[in-house]
């Protein structure tokens, strides 16, 4: 998944369920790819909360932004709407989707 872009990228990791958890930027693709593998599905979707984190956190860096959103279901638990999400990511940021599971409600932005 982090196979593209600069070796001098930097990524930055957010689970959430219920909260929102954010993990260190760090170069080292790998373990992020790890982390990922260890992801389980949860009760609690606060998808917009961490879409409005990341955004906000974004905002400030320079160079591409990108977001990759993975979620197994919609939004359940956010204190951000969906338009929240949507403004804090309209600056130069790009948004990829891959829910979990087939079926289940896609964020487009």
């Amino acid at each position: 998944m982090f196979s593209e872009g600069d070796p001098q990228d930097t990524v930055a990791f957010y689970s959430f369920s219920y909260e929102v958890n954010r993990f260190p930027a760090t170069p080292a693709r790998q373990r992020l790819e790890e982390a990922l593998k260890l992801l389980k599905p949860s009760s609690g979707t606060s998808l917009y909360d961490a879409i409005y984190l990341a955004s906000r956190e974004l905002q400030d860096r320079s160079g591409r932004r990108v977001i990759v959103v993975v979620t197994d279901g919609g939004d359940t638990t956010s204190a951000k709407t969906f338009h929240d999400a949507l403004e804090a990511g309209r600056w130069r940021t790009r948004f990829f989707t891959h829910p979990r599971h087939a079926g289940h409600e896609r964020c487009r932005a």
